[in-house]
């Protein structure tokens, strides 16, 4: 069983416009509701390959309820620690005709500190029963980077690996602590190291984040694929070329695969080859997080894989 912990959990509204034209009404032609919070769409990635999972994080409101049932029904555990506020609505607008992606974050939960001291509970009492926890996502306005930290204690404190999906302070305070593989984006990526504008940079910077405590990283680079570093070796694999519906969650299933990988005890390719596909599988569905198991068998083939000097 894999555990994710998402501190701020969210739903997406998904959009899907011709094109966005700024200051004018816009009419969408469909509209969707999925996952929004990292740690509960890797979950969701989980169920669609068939694996077990257990989402616990912070939960409030009705969007909370909501995305509760989301995941029960996908044969995922919830097990939240309900606090004040709402659980986000975030609006994800995607653009047909141009390709274009804007998502809008919305302001949701407001924990006391209560909430922060029963997550940490929760954390630690369910990842004695995983094989791997997940920790992703962004914290609640107001808690101090740090509890990204203490979570992963928490976590670490049943002796199995911890994956991390975060940016900026809360990912350096996370790597820190030591933890077995991050999964940043090149935006996040760039939160800790500053500007990137190559590719050797992207591994340098990389390299400098597992040095830093993070035995693996895997960075998600969009269409132009990701690259792997761990302490032995460096990876990349382009990016496959499928039909773009949405690519929210595709990031999140990589990391999915990553904590699939740990479980498993997948090499470094093996585990970039499953990243990459369902990444892939991912953004040629019209949901966040959305993904067919028939479609990743599909993409396992075509993924290529070198071995940067």
């Amino acid at each position: 069983m894999i555990l994710t912990v998402t501190p701020n959990t969210g739903l997406d509204r998904v959009l899907f416009l011709p094109a966005l034209e700024r200051n004018r009404r816009n009419q969408a032609v469909e509209m969707v509701e999925s996952m929004g919070g990292k740690g509960c769409d890797v979950s969701l990635v989980l169920r669609g390959l068939g694996e077990e999972t257990v989402a616990t994080g912070l939960a409030a409101g009705e969007n909370g309820r909501r995305m509760e049932a989301m995941l029960r029904s996908a044969g995922a555990t919830p097990d939240f620690v309900w606090t004040h506020g709402e659980t986000r609505m975030n609006t994800v607008l995607i653009e047909t005709e141009t390709g274009g992606h804007t998502t809008i974050c919305a302001a949701g939960l407001a924990p006391d500190e209560d909430a922060f001291t029963a997550l940490r509970a929760w954390t630690r009492r369910w990842s004695t029963t995983a094989d791997v926890t997940v920790l992703a996502g962004s914290l609640p306005e107001g808690w101090p980077a740090e509890r990204y930290g203490e979570l992963v204690d928490a976590a670490k404190a049943a002796d199995k690996p911890v994956v991390v999906d975060a940016a900026g302070a809360a990912l350096s305070a996370a790597v820190a602590r030591g933890v077995a593989a991050v999964k940043p984006n090149l935006s996040e990526l760039e939160s800790v190291a500053g500007p990137l504008g190559s590719l050797e940079a992207v591994r340098a910077a990389a390299t400098e984040l597992q040095a830093r405590g993070a035995r693996w990283v895997l960075v998600s680079l969009g269409a132009e694929g990701a690259l792997l570093v761990s302490e032995v070796g460096a990876w990349r694999a382009p990016g496959l070329v499928v039909p773009v519906v949405n690519p929210a969650g595709a990031g999140d299933g990589m990391t999915a695969c990553l904590a699939l990988g740990l479980a498993r005890g997948w090499t470094e390719t093996e585990t970039l080859r499953w990243a990459v596909a369902v990444s892939a599988a991912i953004v040629t569905t019209r949901g966040t997080a959305e993904v067919r198991r028939a479609d990743v068998d599909r993409l396992l083939t075509e993924v290529q894989i070198e071995r940067l000097d």
